[in-house]
């Protein structure tokens, strides 16, 4: 076969003669051109001899093609998956057909380096026989015992011209391509892809635009591949990305084009052969050769109407022609979204994930342990492609867990071998300091800067930030879009307001190169200090809004303060700007996720606080600490202990003593401590004394005034309840829901609503009053509220509201439905509190001996907190022990239920009737006067069953039946059935005593 050179005058005039047969790749690190053959035309036989120089030697077994210098086996027209060693050991194989190859000279062949026992090489063997499908008949590979291996069926050497003189075209494999790109399966781009494939039929120029690793070669080179049937010219594709000079870009495309050059104008020659033709010209990688590109693609549209051009960069060329579609990320699931492996599998950025890494490690498995883990792992990466496959490599030697763990050294861990990919994708930070180097000083220096913004910021605030002396404001507008324009930055616009964001990868990388500077301190003083006027305004700002509203425009903002209080009280920040900011911060800024983290912040601040000089500003900010701590912890789990120290704090305070403004925080958060330890008595005296302060004003008075008032009101509500005064509850609970106060003002003071808060009082009071049925509306309409509002209100709705009025109708099914649900909303949401109520309640559903025979659902209640003992009391009383049990009687909302069931146990152990009885009664008039009819239902049920042991029917009988005769709804739940057959008992019994 003769030999061919696209290069010389001969090969240019045959690559122009059969330009309409290829699909040309060229790479232009090394000159190297690659021709696929249009999907609708047949190779004429010079332009298949042409080709053939690259094909190099063809072995032909059965149905098998064997080209060994592309390393590809082919099964008729289906390309046959090998890894490289068996490859390897196929090619020595047959290379040698009909010979015996002893072991040794097979391990020398395919492990030169290594030392490897025969047992390796009869592994390699078998997999080697099953890809092939021999059978025993008809063995592909023969084993010579004591000598070797032997390929034995027969093989045909032909050179890649006599296969295609012989008429058999040669289809490139999926997986080939420039550039060491890897064209693989296309995973979440279907309705970009789509997209692509609509423009492109419309535009003469498309660019594909965004931020390095996100896919854009691939998506361009699948589409050349899907789509070449469109353009009976061809398609030429043009990798740019190792083109170090370039004034040779028009000679690489005109080497693509297999074109002669004009000296004076060769993009004259470039578009003289394009003209007429339908053709497709894919330009990968033009970000660093981005003007010459440009101009050419520029010259090319305007000249050659049926050609089109599809372009990859990381910033668009910005002329006339060109059309821009961005490229983003792989779509990650929601925070809130729940996932099942799967839901999870079509989620795009986790698919591709275990896509890769099961292909890296054959340990690999997604399973609803480790789901959690993975998709944390792909947020972190942004959902970007290249991320999640140098990721997903690491697996096998780290885990998921250790691979999650170790991503703070996100650019060390995350690389791969170079042999497997060109320099600028075998790691994250090769890839960015190619981005890098693109910018000029300017888009560099803002770049650092902005990389302390977590959140999206907007342009204002990158101002505020970024410039000085040596940057102006409106450089740094200029960098900031030049910065997007070049995929360093992801445009979000939400209602209208564009914001700006760093990937996280880039995000990091950039933030090292800030670290390594001397601005480093400065700029994160600015971030502080931005952070404080943007928190002091947000307080203001909720009045009047919705708590959606303000959390679209203030809300994940937390990762952000958390890095400035940590500048702030490290070695060499801010201590005073640090206590300032962290006393600035609205409590619904912190993401529930991060209350733990944000707390020891305070903790940090009160500490600073304390070394400091005494004065009014210090007061202040001490209150508003103590208070957000106490307020940010409700619904977290913690010792006492823990809590002492803001106690302490809290306790030295007075709600007169502090600045008007100021009263309705330091009132909830000292309601909130005494609530937490079960001190209902305490809450009724400070709300108390906050109403008699109000006393003539009403919710006439200025907005803190106001606010101080229904906040006394929502606690006297509360207080009033757990006391037992369950009349004067619902009075209070009714007028803070009739507050009338402007909208969002009430949400200044925390994310759960009026609506839930006093919503879930009058359900628990609805059922303690007798209204059973109306109890499961109220609390059902509530939670259907609380699921749209904030999820620490749907715990609310859930644990303490329709969890305990299932239990007390004896409707289990909604019970457990209940718990589970509160369960995944806790550990979702990371509220200890409600993990620790939701594991109670579990325990409570299941029967009290069985419960008590078991540890996990059987929860040490010692350690519970004073509800929790409380409802258990009225739901599961075997599980309380007689001690705790004692302590629930007295002024409480289950006092009645708790001295009922302290008298049951003393009938139990034997103590005498009349004692029983007295006990009983004690507790049926506490019912009664706590208008507790519901309560007064056990009592008079346990009271007739002692009458009746006692031949006292007619006594028992009467009194049941007036107490039912009370109910008029709730006739299916557990206490009315029971209590109805009982009086069905009671009234028989009586009326063969009477006709005795």
């Amino acid at each position: 076969m003769s030999s061919f050179n696209a290069h010389t005058p001969e090969g240019a005039l045959i690559r122009r003669k059969y330009r309409t047969e290829y699909f040309v790749l060229v790479v232009s690190s090394g000159m190297h051109t690659e021709s696929f053959p249009a999907a609708s035309h047949s190779p004429s036989p010079t332009a298949r001899q042409a080709h053939a120089s690259h094909l190099g030697t063809e072995y032909v077994f059965g149905e098998f093609r064997l080209y060994p210098a592309r390393k590809l086996l082919m099964l008729g027209e289906r390309q046959v998956l090998l890894g490289g060693r068996a490859f390897d050991l196929l090619v020595a194989l047959v290379g040698r057909a009909g010979e015996v190859i002893s072991h040794q000279e097979l391990l020398s062949a395919v492990w030169p380096a290594s030392v490897v026992e025969e047992n390796g090489l009869r592994v390699h063997m078998s997999a080697l026989r099953k890809i092939l499908g021999e059978n025993r008949d008809e063995p592909w590979i023969v084993t010579v015992p004591g000598r070797g291996y032997s390929f034995s069926r027969p093989v045909q050497l032909r050179t890649a011209a006599a296969v295609h003189e012989a008429g058999q075209p040669w289809t490139p494999p999926s997986g080939g391509a420039a550039g060491g790109i890897r064209i693989t399966r296309l995973i979440g781009r279907e309705a970009l892809s789509t997209e692509l494939a609509g423009r492109l039929a419309g535009a003469r120029l498309l660019m594909l635009t965004g931020p390095g690793g996100i896919g854009k070669s691939v998506l361009a080179l699948t589409h050349a591949r899907e789509h070449r049937g469109r353009y009976a010219d061809g398609v030429y594709s043009v990798d740019f990305a190792t083109l170090q000079d370039a004034a040779m870009v028009n000679a690489t495309v005109g080497t693509a084009l297999g074109v002669s050059l004009q000296a004076g104008d060769p993009v004259a020659g470039i578009c003289r052969a394009l003209q007429g033709m339908r053709a497709l010209l894919v330009f990968d990688n033009c970000e660093h050769v981005l003007q010459p590109v440009s101009d050419l693609a520029a010259r090319i549209t305007a000249a050659c109407k049926e050609t089109r051009v599809l372009a990859t960069s990381r910033e668009p060329f910005g002329i006339t022609a060109e059309q821009v579609l961005r490229v983003p990320p792989l779509a990650l699931p929601g925070q809130a979204d729940r996932l099942d492996c799967a839901d999870a599998l079509a989620v795009p950025a986790i698919a591709l994930f275990v896509e890769r890494a099961a292909a890296n490690s054959h340990r690999f498995v997604l399973t609803n342990d480790n789901l959690p883990t993975v998709v944390d792992l792909c947020r972190q990466l942004d959902g970007l492609p290249l991320a999640i496959e140098l990721a997903a490599a690491r697996v096998e030697a780290l885990g998921v867990e250790g691979l999650t763990l170790r991503l703070n050294d996100m650019f060390g861990l995350l690389t791969r071998s170079r042999r497997l990919a060109d320099a600028r994708h075998a790691a994250l930070d090769a890839m960015l300091d190619c981005s890098f180097r693109l910018l000029d000083e300017v888009e560099r220096t803002v770049l650092r800067r902005v990389s302390v913004f977590y959140a999206p910021f907007s342009l204002e605030a990158a101002v505020v930030v970024c410039a000085d002396a040596d940057i102006e404001p409106a450089a740094v507008l200029d960098a900031v879009l030049a910065l997007e324009d070049k995929s360093m930055l992801t445009l979000e616009t939400e209602q209208g307001v564009p914001r700006y964001r760093c990937l996280n990868i880039t995000r990091r990388y950039a933030a090292e190169r800030l670290r390594q500077s001397e601005e480093a301190a400065e700029v994160a003083r600015r971030h502080a200090s931005h952070l404080h006027t943007v928190f002091l305004g947000a307080r203001d700002g909720i009045v009047g809004r919705s708590l959606s509203q303000w959390q679209r425009q203030y809300g994940g903002l937390s990762a952000d303060l958390l890095a400035a209080l940590d500048w702030s009280f490290g070695l060499g920040g801010d201590v005073l700007l640090g206590v300032e900011l962290c006393a600035s911060v609205p409590l619904q800024v912190i993401e529930l996720g991060m209350i733990g983290a944000f707390c020891d912040r305070v903790e940090q601040a009160l500490d600073r606080l304390d070394g400091m000089a005494d004065s009014s500003a210090k007061a202040r900010s001490e209150t508003r600490l103590a208070c957000m701590w106490a307020l940010a912890t409700t619904h977290v789990s913690l010792s006492h202990e823990r809590r002492a120290p803001i106690a302490a704090r809290l306790a030295r305070m007075s709600v007169e003593a502090v600045l008007p403004d100021e009263r309705p925080l330091v009132l909830a958060a000292m309601c909130v401590a005494a609530f937490t330890l079960g001190d209902y008595a305490r809450i009724g005296r400070l709300a108390g004394r906050a109403l008699r302060d109000g006393e003539g004003r009403g919710y006439r008075a200025d907005l803190s005034a106001q606010l101080t008032q229904v906040l006394a009101d929502r606690w006297s509500a509360l207080s009033l309840h757990f006391l037992g005064f369950h009349r004067r509850a619902r009075e209070h609970a009714i007028k803070t829901l009739q507050s009338g106060l402007p909208s969002g003002s009430t949400q200044a003071l925390g994310p759960i609503s009026l609506r839930v808060s006093m919503g879930v009082v009058l359900s628990r009071i609805d059922w303690l009053e007798g209204a059973v049925d109306a109890a499961l509306a109220r609390v059902l309409q509530v939670v259907s509220v609380a699921e749209d509002e904030h999820p620490l209100g749907l715990a609310m709705a859930l644990g303490l509201g329709l969890a305990p009025v299932a239990l007390w109708r004896g409707d289990d099914a909604l019970a457990h439905e209940t718990v589970e649900k509160l369960d995944a909303l806790a550990r979702r949401h990371a509220l200890s509190f409600w993990c620790d109520w939701a594991r109670y309640l579990r325990a409570f559903l299941a029967p009290a001996g069985e419960a008590h025979d078991r540890e996990t659902e059987s929860p040490e209640l010692g350690d519970a907190p004073p509800m929790m003992l409380e409802l258990a009391a009225t739901v599961r009383p075997g599980l309380v022990p007689k001690d705790l049990l004692a302590a629930s009687t007295g002024t409480l909302w289950c006092g009645p239920e708790a001295s009922r069931l302290l008298a049951e146990r003393a009938r139990a152990g034997g103590e005498a009737p009349a004692e029983v009885e007295a006990g009983l009664a004690r507790a049926f008039v506490q019912a009664q006067t706590q208008g507790a009819l519901s309560w007064e239902l056990r009592c008079a049920m346990s009271l007739a069953r002692l009458w009746e042991a006692g031949d006292r029917v007619d006594e028992a009988a009467a009194l049941l039946g007036n107490v039912l005769a009370r109910f008029d709804q709730g006739y299916d739940s557990t206490d009315l059935r029971q209590a109805s057959a009982l009086q069905d008992t009671l009234e028989r019994r009586s009326g063969g005593h009477e006709s005795r």
